[in-house]
């Protein structure tokens, strides 16, 4: 209240805090508040609104799989929730200002990735996302070609760990490049991970081709 006398005598309704003739109030939603003045002869009415700028409730989710660096974010918030950010994590946010983004990350790793929206008030919601890209393709089919045995994934990274099955077929069921001996066409498939990777496994297949003498 701009300019009160505290002469006066003033009752609100709803109660106030404060001075009554320079009150401070908090209400949560909008509020309508009605004031009585009287200077003990002469009585005047009268009232004010308080219109409180509602909070979005933010919250998102994300897809993400293990042979690619780029994040699918879902945007949950609460309807009233309009204008959105998000930080990604690697410098230089904002980075996307679109409700359900795709972001490529620079590498592996663990990012603190933020979702922020200015409707009147700023909010924000962060949360730490992994990205793991175990870039690892083996070819569908080889063909052995009349030898005894065959490597089954020469071109492979020594940081990941490989389990390969069926194992009774090969000289490691744990080697990066197993060795297989084998009379038939064979398949062979591999659960593909990583330490510093959490979370995240790949399989791929090979199928073993035999020619026909």
């Amino acid at each position: 209240l701009l300019g009160g006398d505290c002469n006066l005598t003033y009752t609100w309704s709803p109660a106030v805090d404060g001075t009554p003739c320079d009150p401070v109030v908090t209400p949560s939603t909008n509020t309508t508040y009605n004031v009585t003045l009287t200077d003990g002869l002469c009585e005047i009415t009268g009232s004010t609104t308080v219109a409180v700028q509602q909070l979005p409730v933010l919250a998102f989710d994300y897809q993400t799989d293990c042979r690619s660096l780029s994040v699918s974010f879902n945007n949950n918030s609460s309807t009233d929730a309009e204008l959105f950010s998000w930080d990604f994590g690697t410098g230089g946010g904002p980075h996307s200002m679109l409700e359900n983004p795709t972001f490529t990350f620079p590498d592996s790793g663990i990012y603190t990735v933020t979702l922020l929206s200015r409707d009147g008030c700023d909010v924000s919601t962060s949360q730490q996302v992994t990205v793991n890209d175990i870039s690892e393709t083996l070819e569908p089919t080889t063909t052995n070609c009349f030898l005894e045995s065959i490597e089954l994934n020469p071109v492979n990274n020594p940081d990941y760990t490989y389990v390969w099955t069926p194992a009774d077929l090969l000289d490691s069921a744990s080697s990066a490049n197993p060795i297989a001996n084998i009379t038939d066409d064979t398949e062979f498939c591999v659960t593909i991970f990583s330490a510093s990777l959490p979370n995240c496994t790949i399989e791929e297949c090979i199928t073993v081709l035999i020619p026909d003498d």
